[in-house]
This record gives C-alpha cells, structure tokens and sequence, in this order.
C-alpha cells in the first residue's frame, strides 16, 4: 500500500486548526527524519533542514530497520544509509484528524498509545487535555519529553498504564485491537484507533466489553511490512481468477480482507515485467500469488489454506449484500473475542480471538 497525505487543513474544525498553529511542529520533527537518496537514504536532523519539511502533509520516514536493528535518523552514522522504513511521522493535519475523531474535551484524561515525537501528544496538550503517553521506544520517549518540555507541554509518560481514561487514542496501526485498551477505558470512554487502514471509534461498556464502527479510512500512513523472500516457493497450478488484486489495496474490499485474515500482508512486485501481487499469511504459511497479464489474471496458491479462494468468497458476499461502504462496519469486543460484521451476511461476520 502507498503512504498517503493528510487532507487539507481547512478540513479540520476552527479548534483543531487553532492548535495545530499553536504547536511549533519543526520541535516535533526531532530526531531527525530519511529521505530517499540514491543507494539509501539521507538523514535531516538540522534545525533548518527539519522546519522546510514543517508543512510537508506526506508522512516522513521517521525509523529504519537495518540487519534487524531500529534506528532514528541520529542514530544512523553509517553511510550510504540504507534499511527498510519501518516507521512513519505522519503529516499535521492526518494527526489533527485522528485527534478530531476522538471529540477530545478540555480536561479529559486521555490515553495516548505510540507518542512518537510528541507531535500528537502536544495537540492534546493544546487542547487542554490531561495526557498520559506510552512510548515502547526509550529513545524516541526521551526525545518526545525534551521538545514537549521546550514548548512548553506536559505530559505524564509511562510503561504501565492503568486508567481509567475517557479517551484512548493509538497513533500507530494494529491488525488487532487489544483489549487492554478496553480495560483502560473509563464506562462511556472512547476507544480511536486505526485498524487496519480504517479509523475506528468504540464505546467501552460497565460489562467490559465495546461496541463501534468505522468511521471512514484512516488519515495515519499504513502499517510498513517487509518485503516477502518469495522466491524458491516452488510451482503450484495456475488458474484464472475474476477478483483483481487491486480490490484489496483501498477501500471496503481492503478493509473486509483486513478483518478476514488480521495477519495477512499484501506485496507488489516486478517479475519478468509482469506485475505479481502476492497475499501472505506468515502464521498458516499459506501465500497466493496473483500475476497481471494481457488477459486477466492468474492466481496460483501454496500452503494448506487457499487464501484466494477466500478473498473470492468475501468479495462475491459484498457485492451480493449491494457493495455497502466501509462505514457500514460494526465492531464488538469482549474480553475473550473480537467480532466484525457488515450487515447480516453470514459470509461478512468474522470472529477471533481477543488479544491481550
């Protein structure tokens, strides 16, 4: 999937807007940023090369991973840089977006999962929020305290969080909701999250459970995946199949597969000059591989579940159900299991396992 920008500003309420101007952004580009150069990347950690990428709205590679090692940009001394981009910086008006969605009140208690650099953390503060921030990398916390501290914010920042909180907002993507994030959520408290690529809001329950639904596709860039080593997977029959690859790239095909099979990964890729889509589920070690050609396409499946035969059967139920949007989605969580439904199509219900 392609990252992709925030919309406008003049999207975001006058509130919204105000504190985005408010919050000195280039403070919240620290440590440093990659930006593609040939053979790698080059860092930008000086004060005047991080305020011209101020007003970039296209999210900024903020972590790469090299020989299964992170970095931060004032971490990545070797050159040319090179690793995959394992995490993003999103623009100022995507995390005005996802904040708007959570309808922060001055003085809430809010939970923030994945400050990042403080950015987010600081809109909230701006918003006359009480915040208290998890941050799982010690020295991305480190930094996001000392430019919170410069401008002037405060939040409590911790490993162990406990509630209750009336609002929980994760910055980052998950394929899962935790329901942690449920049993940190004060009765009648929200839940704002991105699963998948869709923005999701819950309502948590007395009972410990939350209900939701979709509220339209995630402003936050989507959750970075390592190139599939698929070559040596051997040979399968081909066939032809009616459902392109690009269903499951936007929109409510994608976010459907997404709650279908939570731990699958889609890749794209050049072979022969064709182009070849490839759908993973590392933990059943199945993969189907679909092939672009002059006539249609051709899929081909490995491993003991037919992933694509799946994908044509989800596909076939939503059109059959009249092809409702994203939004249509509900989400019910206990403690135990996760439920999504569209509707009452039976092929549109999916059930797994909760969590921690």
């Amino acid at each position: 999937m392609q990252d992709r920008p925030g919309a406008s500003p003049s999207s975001l309420s006058p509130r919204l807007r105000a504190a985005v101007a408010a919050v000195p952004r280039p403070l919240f580009l620290r440590p440093g940023v990659f930006r593609p150069a040939r053979g790698g990347w080059r860092t930008v950690t000086d004060t005047a090369g991080l305020a011209e990428l101020a007003d970039n709205e296209w999210p900024l590679v903020l972590q790469v991973e090299w020989n299964r090692a992170r970095y931060l940009a004032d971490q990545a001394t070797w050159r040319p840089v090179r690793g995959l981009p394992v995490r993003h910086l999103p623009g100022a008006t995507a995390v005005a977006r996802l904040i708007e969605a959570a309808d922060v009140a001055p003085g809430s208690r809010v939970l923030e999962i994945g400050a990042g650099t403080g950015y987010s953390t600081a809109l909230l503060c701006q918003l006359g929020a009480e915040v208290t921030a998890v941050e799982a990398d010690a020295a991305l916390a480190g930094h996001a305290r000392a430019s919170l501290a410069e401008a002037g914010y405060a939040a409590d920042f911790t490993a162990s969080p406990s509630g209750p909180y009336e609002r929980v907002i994760a910055t980052g993507p998950v394929t899962r909701l935790p329901h942690d994030w449920v049993r940190w959520t004060a009765p009648g408290g929200t839940i704002t999250a991105t699963l998948g690529t869709a923005l999701v809001r819950l309502t948590a329950r007395p009972d410990g459970t939350a209900d939701g639904r979709v509220l339209g596709p995630s402003p936050m860039p989507p959750r970075a995946t390592e190139p599939y080593p698929w070559s040596g997977i051997g040979t399968a029959p081909g066939r032809d199949t009616r459902t392109p690859p690009s269903l499951l790239t936007s929109g409510t095909p994608a976010l459907l597969a997404q709650l279908a099979f939570p731990g699958c990964e889609l890749h794209t890729t050049l072979d022969d000059c064709a182009t070849v889509h490839l759908l993973h589920d590392p933990a059943r070690r199945s993969l189907a591989e679909v092939v672009d050609d002059t006539y249609g396409w051709t899929v081909r499946e490995y491993g003991p579940v037919k992933l694509w035969e799946q994908v044509e059967r989800l596909v076939a139920a939503w059109r059959e159900a009249g092809s409702p949007d994203l939004t249509a989605v509900r989400l019910h969580l206990t403690e135990h299991t996760h439920t999504y439904r569209l509707g009452d199509h039976p092929d549109l219900r999916w059930e797994h396992p909760a969590g921690p």
